[in-house]
């Protein structure tokens, strides 16, 4: 993780799958080409025409339209695909229309002048790290003292070194995937009444959740894989809606308790508010492990039409292994007797290896955007792998 934080002395290499990638049709919106595929008679996504390819990205502000219209047929715009906007290095602003209802991993990944957007309120699905490397991460004022990052009512990242019990802000209407993963310091999480989804994967390994507080009559929905690796998870439900959790298809899937209380300031003892004068839990400015720096990649996205994007910083050396993909992961070549560290977007480690001959073959977890550092080196290598 903290090798992570030293990325002002190294080169990065991204090396994108890249696809060509067809659209239904294209628009301009205020000077800007946006494009759209048709997802049902009534609707069309927001896509990337060529992932990293070449074409003309948009910069600015940006206002996406609630509808558009293509040969007679007017749409809704609902949804922002998976790295729609990847690499829109020059954009500073969005604003996202009333309506959309999804927006797709790693959808604004390294838009790093992106300090800004407006996000609806008719939003049931954020995808994981669909934030990721932007400046709106990047700035440590966005992050509360609690080590949270919301984007207006909706909570997108907690730390992973931050308290042990969080309390969900009230009028969150949503969780973004991965909002929570490997955050194995967190023990309890209350939820508020007005959540309405929980992403995908959004708990997964955490490892010492065992207490999960909901204060909703409603059950959120709850996307795929939510709570993988946890052990021993209490689901506590208000008081008169056991039934009604009990009815849902996920949720009936956990162990449910009633809860009669009104949630409070600690989910395990709500006899128990915060106690200011409590040593235990001050809130002091001074001490490094209240505030840490938030998970993210301090990197100036270069704009570039290549496939291989070099980031040099400080005339730092060149990575010494190169990289190859496969189905089941990558092949890290000239690894020989090297010690190989491969860290997720999040900057959680996920493998470590040391290379016993000339290549040596990495199983990865899920698809995703992964950093491979040789210790010993100022070099990363930074693949996207699918």
């Amino acid at each position: 993780m903290h090798a992570m934080k030293r990325c002002s002395t190294i080169i990065m290499l991204l090396a994108v799958a890249l696809t060509a990638r067809a659209f239904d049709f294209s628009q301009s919106v205020n000077g800007t080409t946006l494009y759209f595929n048709i997802t049902s008679s009534t609707t069309v996504s927001v896509t990337n025409p060529e992932w990293g390819g070449a074409y003309t990205r948009p910069t600015g502000q940006l206002t996406v339209p609630a509808t558009v219209t293509n040969d007679g047929t007017t749409y809704n715009v609902t949804a922002i695909e998976s790295r729609a906007f990847f690499l829109c290095t020059g954009l500073t602003h969005v604003s996202l229309p009333e309506g959309l209802t999804t927006i797709g991993s790693l959808a604004f990944l390294g838009c790093g002048s992106l300090a800004d957007i407006d996000l609806p309120t008719t939003l049931t699905n954020i995808e994981s790290q669909a934030f990721n490397g932007t400046a709106l991460l990047m700035d440590n004022n966005n992050w509360s003292a609690e080590g949270s990052f919301y984007l207006d009512d909706y909570l997108i990242m907690v730390r992973t070194s931050t308290t042990d019990s969080v309390v969900v802000r009230d009028g969150t209407r949503g969780i973004a995937g991965m909002a929570f993963y490997t955050c194995a310091s967190i023990d309890s999480v209350v939820l508020p009444a007005t959540i309405q989804f929980i992403g995908t994967m959004a708990f997964a390994d955490c490892t010492n959740l065992r207490f999960l507080r909901l204060l909703g009559s409603v059950p959120p929905a709850v996307g795929a894989g939510c709570f993988d690796n946890t052990v021993e998870l209490t689901v506590a439900v208000p008081c008169g809606h056991l039934s009604t959790y009990q009815a849902s298809p996920y949720w009936n899937t956990q162990t449910l308790e009633e809860r009669c209380d009104d949630g409070g300031n600690n989910p395990e003892d709500p006899e128990d508010p915060e106690d200011p004068e409590d040593p235990e839990d001050p809130e002091d400015p001074e001490d490094p492990g209240h505030n840490p720096s938030p998970i993210v990649w301090p990197i100036e996205w270069p704009e570039t039409e290549d496939v291989i994007i070099s980031v040099g910083i400080d005339e730092a050396e060149e990575s010494p292994i190169t990289l190859a993909t496969t189905h089941d992961g990558i092949v890290v070549s000239g690894s020989a007797g090297r010690h190989i560290r491969i860290y997720d977007s999040l900057g959680h480690l996920v493998a470590e290896t040391k290379g016993t001959s000339e290549s040596v073959m990495i199983t990865l977890p899920s698809p995703g955007v992964y950093i491979i550092h040789t210790p010993g080196t100022k070099a990363r290598k930074i693949i996207y792998w699918k």
